[in-house]
């Protein structure tokens, strides 16, 4: 996955390269909300259980951004690995979201998965490269329903994991409807 700005994403990065770069996007998380903190050996665990996630439920050796996405939500949300500490000190939309449990983690897994896959590219069963162009855009509404969401992801089952995959794919879609297969049921 690459987003438009050409920074590489941690979908291609080694096990170090990985954990460095989600600490690089909660440090600019952090930088934009202030307030949390986080365990680097969680981020570790994260990974661990992000790379199993896709060989239990995905096998393939390049799964889509949407699977991979939803792969370190889950696991980045997971209550053995969660890493996140504190709360934020200037979200927009702290008021409607801080009775969510684990919501600070949440809303950093969705700008997370929101980063990747703004430009991200798809390689279709049809053997097309689409591009996604434009980021995931929400209503407010439907931002407080995906923290609330992202909350409750576990690790131990596919449904989760499946369900998220196939919602970000979906969202993805609806800002970038030249990038979605034709719809036929």
């Amino acid at each position: 996955m690459e987003p438009k700005d050409g920074k590489v994403v941690a979908a291609n990065l080694n096990d170090h390269a990985f954990v460095a770069h989600w600490r690089k996007m909660l440090q600019a998380a952090n930088d934009h909300f202030k307030g949390v903190t986080w365990s680097l050996n969680s981020l570790y665990r994260v990974h661990s259980t992000y790379q199993n996630i896709l060989q239990k439920y995905v096998g393939i050796d390049d799964p889509s951004p949407f699977k991979r996405c939803a792969a370190f939500a889950v696991a980045f949300m997971d209550d053995d690995n969660y890493p996140i500490y504190g709360e934020f000190e200037k979200h927009p939309y702290k008021g409607e979201i801080s009775h969510i449990q684990k919501h600070t983690g949440a809303v950093l897994a969705y700008e997370y998965v929101r980063y990747c896959l703004d430009g991200a590219t798809l390689n279709r069963i049809d053997g097309t490269t689409v591009v996604l162009g434009n980021p995931l855009l929400v209503s407010k509404h439907t931002f407080i329903d995906v923290v609330h969401a992202f909350s409750q992801l576990k690790s131990n089952g596919p449904a989760a994991f499946h369900m998220l995959s196939l919602l970000l794919e979906q969202l993805a879609y609806c800002v970038n409807e030249s990038a979605s297969y034709e719809r036929e049921i």
